[in-house]
């Protein structure tokens, strides 16, 4: 997790980077292997076995993953070069082994993987890191996502002209979805409403990593309507699904995972922005248990449209000396029970086809049953919804990052000024070089997330934040080159990059702003720094009695600066060597931050909260060291891969740590060597700006003119 980037120590993770699928149906590709036991009950032992006969394997090598450098390891889950083979052995061995056929040869478990291979050379697309599960019930899913959609019935009703006088999906668009709930038996396209609910309340069951492909895929088609789908999955009834009691499951899930009813997160207010935890409606208590809510919500993605929402809503609760205090608290709320009503559609910038309106509570009558989580716990469950779907809305943008690309490389390779065609000149050539390094990095981090998750690894909130940041930022940054690349026919409404770029805008933004999630990663992450150096300061109380200590701690720290080679910023052994240089410079960029993260706690202590200046290059040097990790473990993992584009990626990971080093160090001179003055002018200068008559301050030059 983030937090080891800014501890001091070294271990191996166990999280593997998804170079390649999830083996859960291996074995029904493979009919003499008997499926009678989980995953979870297979006996590792008979996997180590069958791993170091059929591939070559030492036992353990598998979990060797990347020891990252400094501030204890940079982040938990960052293997590099592995194939996933554990998981896909222990299911075969241990399904063959007590099947009532037990028979185990070397053999049957060679050609069940030599098939396996074929039927996802056949099956699965280039670009894919991982696969959606093979089996009959994928294969609407897979037929719409990759057939119908692209090319031809989500196009032809997907009409841009028509989206700027939008203010709700057409009807047409929701055919195409499967929005009329079609049953689990149903032909079409249920399955984009309801992927991420379980099987067992008419899901699909998916795991993050297939749902972040799906989110990718949608993201390149209209981003309108990806944000339509993905507010009611990953955040609309999201806290029903992780948090709501088995009751709540049973009531609800059925109708918003099929589609038949529209759920929506209700937190936003009006004077209730990156401060969640101020929100202004109020539920009270009533003699029966139940619950009066009055208030109003603004923004809200659906809220023009939803049956169920998530209102988070301040709770009057007596306290022990007979005084009142409001805790914020999560309700489950059905537009049925009355009271609630919604104002006309936002008109926007962008994502014009996604309903956004107010959404208002009149004496809402409200079941004690349906609070979520316990009364005062509404902060944890909105943190909780927004942490779970963030990492979707990096995944989502990489397939617009793709969409992009390839309309800027084909008109580059299409257009002839003087006499060439101008992907030849280098102008030309560093940006479409540099935009796709960027969406490579920016997918790297997404489904590493994303694999993290499905693996159950506990607080991945920071390195969500990060990749939302960063595929955010380059998405944007992507779109603004696919213009430049094209000129002029760029800028034209036909083209459709124009609404590509408005409805980018708001990524940004919602689901926590940027701004804040850098507060959020740097504070946290400084959280885990102090902790390290929690014990210098209490030695430093009694500097005679614990002088070696402090001795000690100096001479590492000089060690450190002077960029000392230490076992624990040795990224080499554990990427390809083709990148060697690359790593080397990666882990003396951590060591770097390692240093100056410690002396900038060290000279601010408990003020550092209100360092917004400095916490922020924090959070920016820790994002790109996270993001070149990722890419530094995707790009050693395609070698291993027999059918990845091994020299393509090498270049792609180059390129990209070229220039975040950049920024990296950039960020950290900033920290370390700018003279305090700079951020006190910069804070004078907006002090003057806000109370003066006009925030322009300098006089005009005309003014200047002396006769």
């Amino acid at each position: 997790m983030l937090k080891n980037f800014f501890e001091n120590s070294s271990y191996r993770s166990s999280v593997d980077f998804p170079g390649n699928v999830f083996f859960e149906d291996l074995i029904e590709i493979y009919p003499n292997a008997k499926i009678i036991l989980s995953i979870r009950d297979s006996p590792q032992i008979w996997a180590k076995s069958a791993q170091e006969t059929i591939f070559g394997y030492e036992s353990g090598e598998r979990m060797s993953f990347a020891r990252l450098p400094g501030i204890k390891h940079l982040f938990r889950f960052v293997p590099v070069g592995s194939y996933s083979l554990t998981r896909m052995v222990e299911t075969l061995v241990t399904r063959m082994f007590l099947s009532k056929e037990p028979k185990f040869t070397i053999d049957a478990l060679s050609t069940a993987y030599s098939e396996w291979q074929k039927h996802c050379e056949s099956t699965i697309k280039q670009e894919r890191l991982l696969i959606f599960n093979v089996k009959e019930g994928w294969k609407p899913l897979c037929d719409f996502l990759e057939v119908e959609v692209p090319t031809s019935n989500f196009p032809r009703v997907n009409d841009r002209k028509s989206f700027n006088g939008w203010f709700i999906i057409s009807q047409e668009i929701k055919s195409v979805l499967g929005f009329f709930g079609n049953g689990p038996d149903a032909p079409g396209f249920w399955t984009f409403w309801h992927a991420s609910a379980r099987r067992a309340r008419w899901g699909l069951g998916m795991s993050n990593v297939q749902m972040a492909r799906m989110s990718e895929i949608g993201g390149e088609l209209d981003l309108g309507v990806s944000i339509y789908i993905g507010a009611h999955q990953s955040i609309g009834f999201k806290a029903i699904l992780i948090l709501g009691t088995p009751e709540m499951k049973e009531k609800y899930l059925p109708a918003v995972a099929s589609g038949e009813k529209i759920a929506a997160f209700c937190l936003t207010e009006p004077g209730t922005g990156s401060d969640a935890s101020s929100v202004q409606t109020r539920a009270v208590k009533q003699e029966d248990g139940s619950f009066l809510m009055n208030g109003g919500k603004i923004w809200i993605t659906g809220g023009g449209i939803a049956d169920i929402f998530t209102v988070f809503a301040q709770v009057p609760v007596e306290q022990e000396d007979g005084s009142t205090k409001d805790q914020m608290t999560a309700f489950i709320v059905e537009r049925d029970f009355g009271g609630v009503t919604h104002g006309a559609p936002e008109k926007k910038m962008g994502i014009k086809c996604s309903n956004t309106a107010e959404v208002y509570f009149d004496d809402v009558r409200i079941p004690a049953e349906n609070i979520i989580g316990e009364v005062g716990e509404g902060f944890k469950v909105a943190m909780e919804v927004l942490n779970s779907g963030r990492y979707g809305m990096g995944a989502t943008l990489n397939g617009t990052q793709k969409g992009l690309i390839k309309k800027a490389t084909e008109f580059a390779a299409n257009r002839t000024q003087f006499r060439n065609k101008i992907y030849k000149f280098g102008a030309i050539q560093e940006k479409l070089a540099r935009m796709h390094a960027e969406q490579y990095a920016s997918e790297a981090v997404s489904y590493l997330v994303a694999n993290a998750m499905d693996h159950k690894t506990e607080n991945y909130h920071l390195e969500a934040a990060c990749g939302k940041i960063f595929a955010s930022e380059r998405a944007w940054h992507c779109c603004d080159e696919t213009i430049q690349v094209m000129g002029g026919m760029g800028y034209m409404f036909e083209q459709g990059v124009e609404k590509v770029m408005r409805d980018l805008r708001i990524f940004r933004i919602f689901e926590g702003t940027n701004d804040i999630l850098r507060l959020m990663v740097g504070l946290q992450g400084l959280q885990y720094t102090g902790q390290q150096l929690a014990p210098i300061a209490k030695a430093a109380k009694s500097p005679i009695a614990n002088a070696p200590t402090l001795i000690k701690f100096k001479m590492d720290q000089r060690a450190k600066e002077k960029g000392s080679k230490t076992a624990s910023n040795d990224l080499k052994r554990y990427v390809d060597p083709a990148l060697h240089p690359e790593a080397q410079k990666v882990g003396e960029a951590i060591t770097r931050f390692e240093v100056s993260s410690k002396k900038i706690l060290q000279k601010f202590n408990k003020d550092i909260i209100n360092q917004q200046f400095h916490v922020k290059r924090i959070a920016e040097a820790a994002v790109e060291l996270f993001v070149s990790s990722a890419v530094l473990s995707r790009a050693t993992a395609a070698q291993k891969h027999p059918t990845a584009n091994k020299e393509e990626e090498i270049l792609l990971a180059k390129t990209y740590i070229f220039d975040s080093l950049k920024k990296v160090h950039g960020a950290l001179d900033q920290l370390c060597e700018h003279d305090e003055s700079h951020w006190k002018n910069m804070a004078e200068l907006t002090e003057k700006m806000v109370n003066a008559d006009s925030p322009i301050l300098g006089a005009h030059p005309t003014e200047l003119i002396h006769k």
